[in-house]
């Protein structure tokens, strides 16, 4: 997978599939069209958290601080985000800046979609999100939000599976 390559030692990971009747090339379109946001839970999750509303998608995600590391249209896509703590602003970086990026407390923040086709014809549609921290200071300083939001960072990606599984069958 394309994300192997942006992050080398990983802190924190979760992954979570789902598999859709359709082809990865009618799969993949969806994935940049989704409005989060359909779903009431991530909106209020959001809300709650703070987030932007243009969080609501991926070009919006973009806007606000991740980047394209990487993209082979129907099959990956790859996302990063560098976040310097304790003030959680992301350090605005070129795709090929990421992985040499070395700030003694960042946190790298990579997450994909990986769609891989069945022999049915089927996508299984796979998301992991992965993050490595440079310094036992970072480290304990996400170790304690994740603690916090672990559960509902988990929640709102299997939401999003579902969303685009949705749109996706919809769509055919």
């Amino acid at each position: 997978m394309l994300i192997d390559k942006f992050l080398k030692n990983i802190d924190f990971d979760e992954t979570h599939h789902i598999t859709i009747a359709n082809p990865p090339e009618s799969v993949y379109p969806c994935i940049w069209e989704l409005d989060f946001c359909e779903s009431k839970i991530i909106r209020l999750l959001f809300t709650l958290r703070g987030l932007p509303r243009q969080m609501c998608c991926l070009k919006g995600c973009i806007d606000i601080g991740f980047v394209v590391l990487a993209e082979e249209k129907n099959k990956e896509l790859v996302l990063g985000l560098l976040i310097d703590p304790p003030h959680f602003k992301p350090a605005r970086v070129k795709p090929k800046e990421f992985i040499r990026f070395n700030n003694k407390h960042h946190i790298k923040v990579v997450w994909n979609f990986y769609l891989k086709p069945d022999k049915h014809g089927n996508t299984v549609l796979t998301t992991h999100t992965r993050v490595g921290c440079a310094s036992p200071m970072s480290r304990m300083f996400f170790g304690v939000y994740w603690l916090i939001i672990s559960y509902f960072s988990g929640l709102i990606r299997k939401i999003m599976l579902k969303l685009i599984k949705n749109n996706a069958e919809k769509a055919a």
